[in-house]
């Protein structure tokens, strides 16, 4: 099973008075990695049971990236086991740290069958590209329960954000939003898979092909949803 990532920017109102990202911060959001990695592994509803073994090792930092990686730890009857770890880096030293490492348990809700590995979801990435996964909540739909336009468009500059700057190892600044095609909706309760693929830099320029895919937790089925271009600009 290939793992999951997600990607978040240390915003201000996520970090303390010392300018760290909060514990509970950093906990929410392994949890919904440990969620979406053994959703995808077997294909069924779960629901968080324990956290163990969560360790702190060092600070995630304002205007820093956190990386999440969840693995599949281990996987018994009806409960599964899942590895997070979450790692700092400096977009512009390309510095990384591991800060917090932890264990969460998960049971399945949908009966007393055996947990099952599922086909995993495996994508080659291009030299530079930026995979980063979301989950779809009800405050970011509409009235008819799919994804927001804004949202998506959100998201996306945020992949094409990351992919900019780690390319180029500088302060990058969005400057153009070119034609972004919206093909099909994402719905509340699935996943969308993010790929930004920096295509061209020069003379201070990054522009980032950035792709959105939809994906259905429990039956892996996945569909195009929007596609775009993002040009950033070295400040």
């Amino acid at each position: 099973m290939t793992s999951t990532i997600l990607i978040e920017l240390v915003n201000p109102q996520q970090t303390n008075h010392h300018g760290t990202l909060y514990g509970g911060t950093a906990l929410a959001l392994m949890d919904k990695t440990g969620f979406l990695t053994v959703s995808r592994y077997a294909r069924r509803n779960f629901v968080t049971a324990a956290s163990q073994q969560i360790d702190f090792l060092a600070p995630a930092r304002k205007g820093q990236i956190v990386e999440l990686t969840g693995q599949i730890a281990r996987v018994g009857r009806t409960s599964i086991t899942a590895t997070v770890e979450l790692v700092a880096e400096d977009l512009l030293s390309g510095a990384r740290q591991l800060c917090t490492r932890g264990n969460f348990v998960f049971v399945a809700v949908d009966g007393k069958d055996s947990i099952t590995a599922a086909a995993p979801v495996v994508l080659e990435l291009a030299a530079g590209a930026v995979q980063m996964v979301e989950m779809i909540f009800p405050d970011s739909t509409n009235h008819h329960g799919t994804l927001y336009g804004g949202t998506a468009l959100s998201l996306m500059g945020k992949a094409a954000y990351v992919a900019a700057t780690r390319t180029c190892r500088k302060d990058m600044a969005m400057i153009i939003a070119e034609r972004t095609d919206f093909h099909a909706p994402a719905h509340e309760g699935e996943l969308v898979d993010l790929l930004a693929v920096p295509e061209a830099q020069q003379a201070g320029r990054c522009t980032v092909a950035v792709t959105m895919q939809a994906e259905n937790l429990l039956t892996g089925q996945r569909w195009l949803c929007t596609q775009g271009h993002f040009v950033f600009e070295e400040q």
